[in-house]
Parts: structure tokens; C-alpha cells; sequence
């Protein structure tokens, strides 16, 4: 360390074992591991996508002349591609077919 003399301090090492702090990953609110943080993201919107969904069906249930269909038919749509990671399988088609990576 700079300015510390003769002083040398070490980081500690990790007091949990690998099990204890995979648990501690997964219970913490923002993760480090990026894979678990990709996971829960993923969770997330897919959860905020349903709940769009269903208060868009509960509306075009309530108001008789459909107002909101094409609002439906979208979020549907957006929830569909991101379920199935349309785009990602689109994009390593493309690299697959062109011989270029996007």
C-alpha cells in the first residue's frame, strides 16, 4: 500500500465456503455473480410483462368496444420474443448465415 511504511495490510480472504456463499448470492438484493443478476432481471420483466398483460385483458374485458387490443396484441407480443429469446436466436442465425458477428 502507498504511504503506509513498512505496514502491509492483506485483504481478507472469503470467510464463507463456496455453498454458504452461493446461498448469500442468492438471498442478497443486488447479486455479484452476473449470471444470477441476469436471471433475476429476466424474472422481473417477464413478471412486469404478465402484469401488464393481465391488466390489459381485465380492461378489454371491462370496456365494451376493445379499446385496447392493439395494446394487447404488443405487450403479447413483446412477452412472447422475450420467453423464447427470439432476438437472441434471430441475431446467431444472421452471424451464422452472413459469416460476420452483429
Amino acid at each position: 500500500m502507498v504511504g503506509m511504511g513498512n505496514i502491509v495490510k492483506h485483504r481478507k480472504s472469503n470467510p464463507y465456503k463456496n455453498k454458504q456463499w452461493e446461498k448469500r448470492q442468492k438471498q442478497a438484493i443486488i447479486p455479484t455473480d452476473p449470471y444470477i443478476m441476469s436471471k433475476r432481471i429476466h424474472g422481473m420483466i417477464t413478471y412486469t410483462l404478465q402484469l401488464f398483460a393481465a391488466v390489459w385483458i381485465g380492461l378489454e374485458v371491462a370496456i365494451p368496444p376493445n379499446p385496447y387490443k392493439t395494446h394487447l396484441i404488443v405487450i403479447l407480443l413483446i412477452l412472447i420474443v422475450h420467453k423464447y429469446h427470439i432476438v437472441g436466436k434471430l441475431i446467431n442465425t444472421l452471424e451464422k448465415w452472413s459469416g460476420k458477428e452483429w
